[in-house]
């Protein structure tokens, strides 16, 4: 699972067009882990990235200019972020207390950031990055409260990852 997320994080920040196929292999990697320790949150977002990797594969072939650079939009969203971030945290905490997950507000809190960033992301926005660092972030404490220091530190790994993508990201020449 963790090696796949740091060639999907990767090849995401180099804007490699098939960075969703490496991207759906750890989805599913996700799916297996998150739900056999009992952060139904967490396997529901991988379950969510694995249907987002194509609809990010089309997006991001419609998004590339004729030089074939993806163009990124680099204005941040914010009543989109927002909306998104507060109703997919309420649903996916609510869905994990139901079936009686860990963590429940930790693991809703990464999840409706996720949600948001996987979904800004896929559509060539720059602004899912910063999500993504804050996901990075709070995921290593969820896994690190549970015990699974593997997953933990691999989230730490994608944290530095993002930071490069953030800097390729914003130098790209493609612009919305």
């Amino acid at each position: 699972m963790s090696i796949f997320g740091f060639i999907g994080t990767w090849t995401l920040a180099l804007q490699w067009q098939h960075t969703f196929k490496a991207n759906g292999i750890q989805n599913i990697a996700g799916i297996l882990v998150a739900g056999m320790q009992g952060i139904y949150g967490d396997m529901f977002t991988s379950f969510y990235y694995l249907v987002t990797e194509f609809i990010g594969h089309y997006s991001w072939k419609k998004r590339r200019n004729d030089n074939g650079e993806l163009v990124v939009d680099k204005k941040f969203g914010a009543k989109d972020v927002f909306l998104a971030i507060f109703f997919w945290t309420i649903g996916l905490g609510f869905l994990s207390y139901w079936m009686g997950g860990q963590k429940i507000v930790l693991d809703a809190l990464t999840n409706g950031l996720s949600f948001t960033a996987q979904q800004r992301q896929v559509k060539g926005h720059l602004d899912g990055y910063y999500i993504w660092l804050l996901v990075d972030f709070l995921s290593f404490m969820l896994f690190i409260s549970i015990g699974n220091q593997i997953v933990a530190f691999s989230y730490l790994g994608m944290f530095a990852q993002g930071l490069v993508g953030i800097m390729i990201w914003k130098k790209g020449k493609g612009q919305a």
